[in-house]
């Protein structure tokens, strides 16, 4: 009976790992999606804002009630450059998203995109 009891607690624990990696992947991914529709509306400047996030993704708009810290650092890309030998682009910025978590702030995930300019 105490080996089944070991058991099931080892397999618990295996069980949240795998359950706060899935959320924390879902987050990440809600908070990506949010940068990106925020991108395309904004003009093509120097710009860049830290923005806030709480526990579900959700932009908010002050440090208190955000766990997320969403930096954004970025180059302008000269005319004509290729990035990382795929394509060929005229005007855009490689940007650089780093998501900070407060409950863990030794942990960055950090993800690329290009924002090319619209024109707006």
């Amino acid at each position: 009976m105490g080996f089944v009891c070991v058991t099931l607690l080892g397999l618990m624990a295996t069980g949240l790992g795998n359950v706060q990696k899935s959320t924390t992947t879902t987050v990440n991914a809600q908070i990506m999606q949010t940068v990106v529709n925020y991108l395309e509306v904004q003009s093509f400047t120097n710009n860049l804002p830290i923005l806030y996030f709480d526990d579900e993704g959700t932009d908010v708009t002050s440090t208190g009630t955000g766990l997320y810290q969403v930096t954004l650092t970025g180059t302008t890309a000269a005319p004509g450059a290729t990035i990382q030998g795929t394509f060929t682009i005229s005007n855009a910025r490689l940007l650089q998203v780093h998501v900070v978590s407060q409950a863990s702030p030794n942990t960055t995930n950090t993800f690329s995109l290009v924002w090319p300019n619209t024109g707006y």
